[in-house]
């Protein structure tokens, strides 16, 4: 897993092709961090921001997919457990961004729930 910081102006452009990202709060601003690949548990993954340090696991209020040829799935739990959402690929078109989880994220069966706060692991599918 690759994780990546941004500054403290971090916005949705920041966000890779390939990359699923999180911001600790809504519309896409820090802290800032980029997956490449399936994180298992980002309760163990730590961001930095403006001198304060924080988990990012369960602390996430904003997220965007940029899968080059598969999708994202977004999970409440480690290890890809519980409930969770999905984004697909920017280039089939759909949801693949959300900049307030706290009034559902993304599409799928539980994605109308609160997500703010609760994203732990990813795992990326293609179909």
């Amino acid at each position: 897993m690759a994780l990546s910081t941004a500054p403290a102006s971090a916005d949705l452009s920041q966000c890779a092709p390939g990359q699923v990202c999180l911001w600790e709060d809504d519309s896409y601003v820090p802290g800032y961090y980029g997956i490449y690949g399936t994180a298992n548990n980002m309760d163990a993954v730590r961001w930095s921001v403006g001198g304060r340090s924080a988990f990012v696991g369960n602390n996430s209020s904003s997220s965007a997919g940029y899968g080059n040829e598969c999708n994202v799935s977004l999970y409440e739990s480690a290890n890809q457990s519980g409930h969770y959402f999905n984004y697909h690929r920017p280039s089939i078109g759909g949801t693949y961004r959300d900049p307030n989880h706290s009034n559902g994220a993304g599409w799928g069966p539980y994605a109308a729930e609160d997500w703010d706060n609760r994203v732990s692991s990813n795992r990326w599918y293609c179909a």
